[in-house]
């Protein structure tokens, strides 16, 4: 891609999903997707399974899941395991405590 359409924040797809995202996730800038891909599991006693992966030949850029419970502070949430094991890409799992507040996750991307 040049142009217009490789700039970080372009979506040369349609998707809805900006490049700098797609690169980090390991998915591709000219094919539309269906979603992120990252899953949330049921609630258990430990809280909620938060999955999603990272692209392994993408170093210049970090991924981090956030929490908030307002909006206003975001808390980046350490993975509590990594599975490196596809060639292209690692799943990150983080579990969230669940709480009787209400919380908010958001996966940021920069370089």
């Amino acid at each position: 891609m040049t142009g217009a359409d490789a700039l970080d924040t372009a979506d040369p797809d349609g998707d809805g999903i900006p490049n700098l995202f797609e690169r980090a996730m390991f998915l591709s800038p000219t094919v539309a997707d269906s979603g992120l891909p990252v899953t949330v599991g049921d609630a258990s006693a430990d809280g909620l399974a938060v999955t999603y992966r990272v692209a392994k030949n993408q170093s210049d850029l970090t991924v981090n899941l956030l929490l908030s419970r307002d909006l206003d502070t975001w808390t980046p949430l350490a993975p509590g395991s990594s599975d490196p094991s596809h060639p292209d890409y690692t799943l990150h799992t983080v579990t969230v405590e669940t709480s009787p507040e209400a919380g908010f996750l958001r996966i940021e991307v920069f370089r």
